[in-house]
């Protein structure tokens, strides 16, 4: 049963996990996000702090969430995350 309620929209972008890792946003929505990375090892109901870098690098967004899923395809590590709280940067203004 499909339980996602706001529609997910396909996003490539940067994502920087906190421990520095890097990875590359497959899709996004208001609350959750999914990336894939060679590198990193999370579980599921882990924290994950990470940031999000949009349109070439005028947004940026700071966001802390959770771990709902971890699948693996491909050598590829790919993380599905509830996304909790989001700090937004526009051209280096703080909002």
């Amino acid at each position: 049963m499909e339980r996602r309620h706001l529609k997910r929209r396909v996003v490539h972008a940067p994502v920087i996990l906190d421990n520095g890792i890097c990875g590359m946003s497959t899709d996004v929505s208001a609350t959750g996000i999914r990336f894939m990375s060679d590198g990193v090892v999370l579980t599921q109901g882990e924290p994950v702090t990470f940031v999000l870098t949009l349109d070439h690098q005028d947004v940026v967004l700071r966001c802390t969430g959770s771990v709902v899923r971890v699948d693996r395809a491909n050598g590829k590590t790919y993380i599905a995350a509830a996304i909790h709280n989001v700090d937004f940067d526009v051209q280096g203004t703080s909002h």
